[in-house]
């Protein structure tokens, strides 16, 4: 019985490993490579040609699981999550700064807090950036078979 309390009072005692090395890596490496800038006119003009629709036609399905129109729509959190992804921000707070100063693709600026937006991100549910996906592959398909320019020579070997 006392080899038990030892043991239990052990673990307690053991102390977890620090995290300040890890939270210095981070901030360095968010120092070394700040988020890319917005995407050019013409890749922002497509994104926005082919996905936007496609968040649209998603409201429905939005509305039905009960989720509220507020800022942070459908729509606003897909070009949200595409841009955090294509300029690689590392931070809800850099987002936070960035949806305040230039917006994202189709969506102009918006003023959210940080804690707003890591609620939103933490609560949304996948399914609705799912179909929006499961809409556009096909899309994504059938432009690639109709595509008449020739393949860069990794693409031709990869699909071979």
């Amino acid at each position: 019985m006392d080899e038990q309390a030892t043991t239990l009072s052990a673990d307690k005692s053991a102390k977890k490993p620090s995290s300040v090395r890890h939270t210095r890596a981070i901030a360095r490496e968010r120092s070394k490579h700040p988020p890319q800038p917005p995407p050019d006119e013409a890749v922002a003009a497509r994104l926005t040609e082919v996905i936007h629709p496609l968040t649209i036609s998603q409201v429905t399905q939005y509305a039905r699981l009960g989720l509220r129109q507020r800022l942070l729509t459908l729509p606003v959190m897909v070009a949200l999550v595409l841009s955090m992804i294509w300029r690689r921000v590392g931070s809800v707070s850099t987002l936070v700064l960035l949806l305040e100063r230039q917006g994202f693709l189709w969506t102009g600026p918006v003023c959210v807090s940080q804690q707003a937006l890591s609620l939103r991100l933490r609560v949304f549910p996948a399914a609705l950036f799912r179909q929006v996906l499961d809409a556009l592959l096909p899309q994504m398909a059938t432009r690639a078979q109709e595509r008449t320019r020739p393949l860069p020579p990794e693409l031709a070997w990869a699909t071979a």
